[in-house]
């Protein structure tokens, strides 16, 4: 559901071989009587409650997370 989701309301999908299953499948998706009902069914849907936009201290934080990831991958072990 959230692979669906997140499709909907970015308009993207992993392109990694591994996902190639889950793609078809989000492709072929039908079935909606579990999928909450305010999140988008299509891209220009409104965003689902409580999604915040983009900001700078956001922006911040994402970087410094990620920086901190890339550390600790790079000192592993």
């Amino acid at each position: 559901m959230l692979r669906l989701c997140a499709r909907n309301l970015y308009g993207w999908q992993c392109d990694h071989v591994s996902q190639k299953t889950t793609n078809e499948a989000l492709d072929a998706w039908s079935d909606w009587s579990s999928y909450p009902k305010s999140w988008p069914k299509n891209q220009n849907d409104a965003a689902p409650l409580g999604i915040m936009k983009i900001n700078d201290d956001i922006c911040a934080s994402a970087q410094r997370r990620w920086k901190a990831i890339q550390d600790g991958l790079a000192h592993a072990g």
